[in-house]
């Protein structure tokens, strides 16, 4: 019995990540429901990728969402990030994205986006200069790191 005691801190911290784990799915479902909750607008929103990971370094999983918003002539990007404080995921902020969103990931607490802009004698359908975006949760607020 005193080996189970002993042991028993190990396995509890060996089990609470999994006490907090939200499936791709779940995460899909949140924000596809934040977004039909949204009232009517000039744009559509759209969820295009869907990622998560710990932003704020509680242990417990944050979603992150590159947003299309799309108009009758035009489109733009925003990420949207979930958390959930104990009551279940709630939308927590808005940044506006940049250029043509490539990728999007959360590597070390932070949103990494990979985008394309345009460089100067580029045509407007094709951009081509590479650049990295990063975000971070911060008092908060979904902010971009510098």
């Amino acid at each position: 019995m005193r080996k189970f005691l002993a042991a028993f801190p190990v396995l509890m911290l060996l089990a609470s990540p999994q006490a907090h784990a939200i499936t791709q799915a779940e995460a899909e479902k949140i924000a596809a429901n934040y977004l039909a909750s949204l009232p009517p607008a000039d744009v559509s929103y759209d969820a295009i990728k869907t990622v998560i990971g710990d932003l704020d370094g509680d242990g417990k999983p944050e979603i992150a969402v590159q947003t299309a918003l799309l108009g009758p002539t035009y489109w733009s990007y925003r990420l949207d990030v979930f958390v959930d404080r104990g009551k279940g995921y709630a939308h927590a902020g808005t940044s506006e994205l940049w250029g043509d969103v490539q990728s999007i990931a959360i590597d070390k607490g932070m949103v990494v986006v990979k985008s394309k802009m345009l460089a100067p004698n580029d045509p407007r359908c094709c951009p081509t200069l590479e650049k990295t975006y990063r975000y971070v949760w911060k008092g908060g607020k979904v902010i971009e790191a510098k």
